[in-house]
């Protein structure tokens, strides 16, 4: 029995072993720089300051420049939109036609 224990011991030991090989191998691993997550992207910082900006401008510069421009003369800075759209129909087209209208003329007459 003495030796079935030393056979568990002596496996067990040698898959401790084999693990902190495989630790240490990952661990000398150095990932290139282009793989390495940057916290936070790039990209994320320029949607952070995407929206930053468009804070700042509907909460003060708009707001302010409505206000500056309030007292121009003709309204520019006023809050209602007109829209007008036009659509002409010509439903009457005269076309002279000399032969039908010499008949009309000559039935007027009388058929001369």
């Amino acid at each position: 029995m003495s030796e079935s224990i030393g056979g568990v011991t002596g496996a067990i030991q040698s898959v401790i072993g084999w693990i902190g090989t495989m630790i240490d191998k990952l661990n000398s691993v150095e990932i290139p720089e282009w793989l390495q997550r940057e916290s936070p992207s790039p990209i994320e910082q320029s949607l952070w300051g995407m929206s930053d900006a468009l804070r700042q401008l509907s909460r003060g510069d708009l707001p302010a420049f409505s206000y500056a421009m309030s007292g121009v003369p003709g309204g520019v800075a006023s809050s209602s939109v007109s829209n007008t759209n036009n659509v002409t129909f010509n439903v009457s087209a005269n076309r002279f036609d000399a032969a039908s209208e010499g008949r009309a003329a000559l039935a007027m007459l009388g058929g001369v």
